[in-house]
């Protein structure tokens, strides 16, 4: 895999005349309806050539990939999800932010039987929680299903995987993270992970590509040449006036996993904004 160039350009190469010409036509399709995600689509260069060719001929066969389960083209992105390679975090944490709804409603679906709660003594539970107590049922699962993919951040100057700044609003966070709108309309928890236990459950970290970003407009693939990790562009930067060097200067570092790797004892706090 060739990270000094991107994977669009290496794998447009491998195509046959007829077959860049179709690509090219469902490119400016796709360019009409979602330009910034067919932008992205040609700044991937994380996820390899072979991937990238396989999801060049699903586009070429079943067209532009749109937000519909039975979509050929979206399944096809959603089976080379951490494809981007494993990547070497030393930060002693990393965070991730969840909408504090969302993480109710997952442990009420899936931890109800475990707890046994009415709905008062489940709001008491979850308040204590979030201020740190460890309950015997939840200490090896925090996300049952296997398939959650998390984005997580760290901070390369220090320990704390969101600066101070990060914590004064959520409007910070959605917009430093690049996160989608919905974290400034409710609470947001921040959620701090331990690295070194999260490696003794084979919890590894993986470079985010596009197929990663399941169509969504906020991503923007790391600046070509830079192979560590991938970084977010913030979403209070105008992409109409993108630059990598920009890019490089404001983003934060940024990671995806799967969520079976996560548990109660591999979190060391949570912040509720």
């Amino acid at each position: 895999m060739n990270m000094d160039a991107t994977s669009y350009d290496y794998a447009l190469t491998l195509l046959s005349g007829e077959r860049k010409t179709t690509l090219r036509e469902r490119m400016e399709e796709w360019e009409g309806k979602s330009p910034r995600i067919a932008d992205n689509f040609r700044r991937e260069h994380f996820l390899p050539e072979t991937q990238m060719v396989a999801l060049m001929c699903c586009i070429i066969e079943n067209g532009v990939p749109v937000y519909n389960e039975k979509d050929a083209t979206l399944k096809r992105m959603r089976g080379n999800q951490l494809k981007g390679g494993e990547i070497k975090v030393s930060p002693k944490w990393v965070g991730f932010a969840i909408p504090e709804k969302v993480y109710k409603n997952y442990l009420i679906v899936h931890h109800h039987d475990e707890l046994g709660l009415d709905d008062d003594e489940f709001e008491k539970m979850f308040d204590r929680l979030v201020e740190g107590e460890k309950y015997e049922e939840l200490l090896d699962s925090l996300f049952k299903p296997e398939d959650y993919l998390l984005w997580v951040t760290w901070d390369n100057d220090g320990d704390n995987p969101f600066p101070s700044q990060m914590s004064e609003s959520r409007e910070k966070v959605r917009n430093v993270l690049g996160l989608d709108k919905i974290y400034i309309e409710q609470n947001v928890l921040l959620f701090f992970v331990d690295v070194d236990k999260l490696k003794k459950r084979n919890g590894n970290l993986f470079r985010p590509t596009f197929c990663d970003a399941d169509l969504g407009e906020h991503f923007c693939p790391a600046p070509v040449g830079f192979i560590s990790h991938g970084i977010t562009w913030p979403l209070n930067l105008n992409r109409e006036k993108y630059s990598e060097e920009e890019h490089l200067k404001k983003g934060r570092p940024e990671a995806v996993m799967r969520s079976k790797f996560l548990a109660l004892n591999t979190v060391e706090k949570m912040i509720r904004l």
